[in-house]
């Protein structure tokens, strides 16, 4: 059910809705049906110019990209700041080819994510990285091959734990309970994300100390001439946002289903 999930989700994002609102049109001048043609093109203008001016996304996404603050262990009391024995870093994308690195095979996101998770670790002695992602688009796991990027860049073997049966945000919850149990955790994951994955790791009864990263909207000091004109920037702002949407609509039905 979840691999239909995923291959029906790119249908669902403004680009590919307006795409299609113009090849139907594009027949409906062919067969000769000018006023179904006229709507649909006007259809299809409308929402490449509002999700391309991000005129609701953008506001969604820092809504959820800003929820968190970036952890700083220094503002976490000593005492729970003791008890914190794993730093657990969600998984994403990856390809493996090997005709690249194998810093080059991991998604941008789940890079930003490894990274924060590792510079968080470092600082808790005596910590484990717990490295999370299953089975996705790729055959191998995704856990494996962050965790081969992770020792690539210093990390012991003895200091991860990998996890790499996950398919989704849900079921990374579920599996990783019994080792996370009652106690204070570090979740690293991407800003846009982490509304999503703390409501499913409490929902399971973890305690999980939010260290959100990967944001994508930055506050500029600068204005731009770009900011007056649509973007494909925004158009994938939408679809970041509408991925959010649909996830927390499947981790309902999921949670109904159980």
């Amino acid at each position: 059910m979840i691999d239909i999930v995923r291959f029906l989700v790119p249908f669902l994002t403004p680009f590919i809705a307006g795409l299609f609102c113009f090849i139907i049109a594009f027949v409906c001048l062919m067969l000769r049906r000018y006023r179904p043609a006229q709507w649909l093109l006007a259809l299809g203008l409308a929402i490449f110019l509002f999700f391309g001016y991000g005129l609701l996304t953008r506001n969604q996404l820092y809504v959820l990209e800003r929820h968190y603050l970036p952890l700083d262990l220094q503002n976490i009391s000593p005492a729970v700041r003791s008890r914190i024995r794993y730093v657990v870093v969600l998984g994403n994308a990856h390809v493996s080819d090997p005709g690249v690195p194998a810093t080059g095979q991991i998604s941008g996101s789940s890079m930003y994510r490894l990274i924060e998770g590792i510079r968080l670790q470092r600082q808790l002695a005596g910590s484990t990285l717990v490295i999370s992602g299953g089975v996705n688009q790729d055959p191998r796991p995704n856990a494996m091959v962050v965790s081969r990027v992770a020792e690539l860049l210093g990390v012991p073997r003895a200091a991860m734990f990998v996890e790499n049966r996950p398919r989704d945000t849900f079921e990374e919850a579920q599996f990783l309970q019994p080792l996370l149990g009652d106690k204070p955790f570090v979740l690293v994951t991407s800003a846009a994300h982490m509304v999503r994955a703390m409501r499913l790791f409490q929902d399971v009864g973890t305690q999980p100390i939010p260290a959100p990263t990967d944001f994508i909207l930055k506050n500029r000091t600068r204005f731009s001439g770009g900011n007056l004109l649509p973007s494909c920037g925004n158009l994938e702002i939408s679809k970041r946002v509408i991925y959010e949407w649909l996830g927390t609509l499947w981790g309902r039905v999921k949670r109904m289903t159980i």
